[in-house]
C-alpha cells in the first residue's frame, strides 16, 4: 500500500512538474513572439521621480517608445508622455477612455484610473516648453483651459474677425515645436510687468512669453487704441540709401557682397538705438526676468518672386525681401517663423542659434507675428488687439527701391493693417517687445481689469 500510495504521489508531482513546464513554455513563447511592443515583466515602473509598485495581475504588460523608437527604460528629464498616442486597455482590448496619461508641470508621469489587467503603450516625446508655459497661464486663470485652435497650421489664412475672443489660443509651428498665438479681438492677453502694461503676442516654442509694450503704467485698460501705446515716434533709420539700412543693425554701405552688406557690424539703426536707450532707463533692473537667448527675426533673405526686383540685397540693387513675398498684397498669408542665424537678433548666443548682436534683450514685433495676430496687408482691422490708432514699426524688411533711392520696412498702419514705409519716415511709433523667461511667476486672469502679473 505504501508503494502504491507512493506511486500515486509521484504521479501527482510528475503532473505538476509537467504543468509548470508547459506554462513556462507558453510564457516564453509569448515573450518571444513578434508583437506591437516588448513587455516588461518587472514589478515596478521607474519614473522620473520614484516608482509605481504593482502586482503582475494588476498590470499585465507595458511597452514604451521614445521618439518613436522602442525603449526598455522610461526617459527622464526633457521628455513627456505623448497624450494623443499613449493609451491603456484591458485584456479584452476595450480601451480605457477615462485613464489619465500625462506629464505634470514637474516632469512626473501621471497614470490615473488604471484598471486591473491593463496593457499600456506609452509614447514619450521631447518636452514641449511652450505647453508648460501654457499650463502656467491656465493655472493662473484658476485652471480654466484654453481652447487650442489648430486652423492656422492647415495652410494659408486671412485676417481675424471682429468677434471678442477669450480663452482661445492658435497653435502654429516653430522650431520643431509649437507656438501659441493670441489672435483677433482678444480680451485676455493683458499683462503687467516692471510697472508697465503689456500685451502677450504669443507663447514662444522655448516657453518664453513674447510681450509688446501697451502703456507706461500698471493701470491702463485702453482697448480702443491711442497714441500712448508707443514710447516715441521715430525713423526706423535716418540713413536710407542702401540695402544695408533695412537691418535692425546694419553692415557696410556700398558693398557688393551680401554678407558684408548685412553683417550687423556697421552700426545699429535709429530705432534699435531708441529701444536700447528706453530699455536702459525702464527695464535694466529687470533683466534677470527677461530672456537674452530668445531671438527677434529681422528676415533679410532675398526674394526672387517678383521679376521687377532682381537685386541680390547689396548696395543699391533693386531688391525685395522674403517678408514682402509673404505679405504684400496678400489676402491669404502663410507666416514663416524660421530665421537665419545672422538675422536672429539675440543678446547672447548661449542657445546656439542667435547672432548675439543686441545690447539689450528687446526689439520689435515682426510682420509674421502681426499676420498671425490677424492683421494683413491693405485691409483695416480696428477690432484687432494690435490696433492702436497709430502707425508703428515692425522688424521686417520690405524692399530697397532704387527708383526711390530708399530702403523700406513693414509697419502697422493706423487703421489696423500691415503696410510699409521708407525707413526715414518719422511718424511711426516704437513699441518695444521683450521675451519673459519661462520660469517667471504668473498670477491674474489676463483681462484688462485683472491682467496677468509677471514677477
Amino acid at each position: 500500500m505504501k508503494l502504491e500510495k507512493l506511486k500515486t504521489s509521484n504521479n501527482k508531482y510528475k503532473y505538476i512538474v509537467i504543468g509548470v513546464i508547459i506554462a513556462a513554455s507558453i510564457l516564453t513563447l509569448i515573450n518571444i513572439l513578434p508583437s506591437k511592443a516588448s513587455y516588461r515583466n518587472t514589478e515596478s515602473i521607474p519614473l522620473m521621480t520614484g516608482t509605481i509598485n504593482y502586482k503582475l495581475p494588476d498590470l499585465n504588460t507595458i511597452a514604451m517608445y521614445k521618439d518613436g523608437v522602442e525603449t526598455t527604460e522610461m526617459p527622464g528629464a526633457g521628455y513627456e508622455i505623448d497624450q494623443e498616442n499613449s493609451y491603456c486597455y484591458t485584456t479584452d482590448s476595450k480601451q480605457h477612455d477615462d485613464v489619465t496619461l500625462a506629464t505634470d508641470s514637474e516632469g512626473n508621469l501621471v497614470i490615473g484610473k488604471l484598471k486591473k489587467g491593463s496593457k499600456c503603450y506609452l509614447y514619450f516625446v521631447k518636452e514641449s516648453l511652450s505647453k508648460k508655459t501654457l499650463a502656467k497661464l491656465e493655472a493662473a486663470k484658476g485652471g480654466s483651459k484654453y481652447t487650442i485652435d489648430t486652423s492656422l497650421e492647415k495652410g494659408s489664412f486671412g485676417k481675424a474677425g471682429s468677434d471678442s475672443i477669450s480663452n482661445t489660443l492658435y497653435s502654429y509651428p516653430e522650431n520643431g515645436d509649437k507656438t501659441y498665438v493670441f489672435r483677433g479681438n482678444v480680451t485676455d492677453n493683458w499683462l503687467r510687468f516692471a510697472g508697465k502694461t503689456w500685451r502677450i503676442i504669443r507663447i514662444n516654442s522655448d516657453g518664453t512669453l513674447r510681450v509688446i509694450f501697451q502703456c507706461n503704467s500698471n493701470s491702463c485698460t485702453d482697448t480702443t487704441g491711442t497714441a500712448t501705446n508707443a514710447v516715441s515716434s521715430i525713423a526706423y533709420n535716418t540713413d536710407y540709401g542702401d540695402n544695408t539700412y533695412v537691418g535692425y543693425y546694419y553692415g557696410t554701405k556700398g558693398s557688393s557682397d551680401y554678407s558684408q552688406t548685412h553683417s550687423n557690424k556697421g552700426g545699429k539703426s535709429t530705432i534699435a538705438d531708441e529701444v536700447t536707450k528706453w530699455y536702459g532707463t525702464n527695464l535694466n533692473s529687470y533683466t534677470s526676468k527677461i530672456s537674452g537667448s530668445t531671438g527677434f527675426c529681422n528676415d533679410r533673405r532675398v526674394s526672387t518672386a517678383d521679376s521687377s526686383y532682381t537685386g541680390n540685397g547689396t548696395s543699391t540693387t533693386k531688391t525685395a525681401y522674403k517678408p514682402r513675398e509673404r505679405f504684400y498684397s496678400k489676402t491669404s498669408v502663410t507666416p514663416d517663423l524660421s530665421c537665419d542665424k545672422n538675422d536672429l537678433y539675440t543678446l547672447n548666443t548661449d542657445a546656439g542659434s542667435g547672432n548675439g548682436a543686441l545690447e539689450v534683450p528687446a526689439a520689435l514685433i515682426t510682420a509674421d507675428e502681426v499676420a498671425l495676430a490677424g492683421m494683413i496687408y491693405g485691409s483695416s482691422n480696428s477690432s484687432n488687439w494690435l490696433y492702436t490708432n497709430q502707425y508703428y514699426w515692425t522688424l521686417s524688411p520690405y524692399v530697397y527701391n532704387s527708383s526711390d533711392g530708399s530702403a523700406f520696412v513693414f509697419d502697422v498702419y493706423s487703421g489696423g493693417s500691415l503696410g510699409y514705409d521708407r525707413v526715414s519716415w518719422t511718424e511711426p511709433g516704437v513699441r518695444p517687445v521683450i521675451n519673459l523667461k519661462a520660469n517667471i511667476s504668473i498670477t491674474g486672469k489676463g483681462t484688462s481689469t485683472e491682467p496677468f502679473v509677471a514677477t
